[in-house]
């Protein structure tokens, strides 16, 4: 399995709904959907939801779909 580095590009705070789906370019529905199948971490803090970058970044990592290069 693929080690995720530290994003550097994400700030170190607890992000949003809204900052997540801004910052990953994905509706928020299909974030809320994504957590409810387990496909996304997050973080439950009385009522809210937030996000770790560091999830985010192994969210995307993890639907990132490689190229091949045995075609010429």
């Amino acid at each position: 399995m693929e080690t995720v580095a530290e994003p550097r590009a994400f700030p170190n705070a607890l992000l949003t709904l809204g900052d997540a789906a801004n910052l990953t370019q994905v509706s928020k529905r299909k974030l809320q959907l994504d957590m409810a199948n387990g496909a996304l971490a997050y973080v439950k803090l009385g009522r809210s939801v937030r996000f770790l970058p560091a999830d985010l970044h192994a969210y995307i990592l993890a639907r990132r779909i490689s190229c091949r290069h045995d075609r010429v």
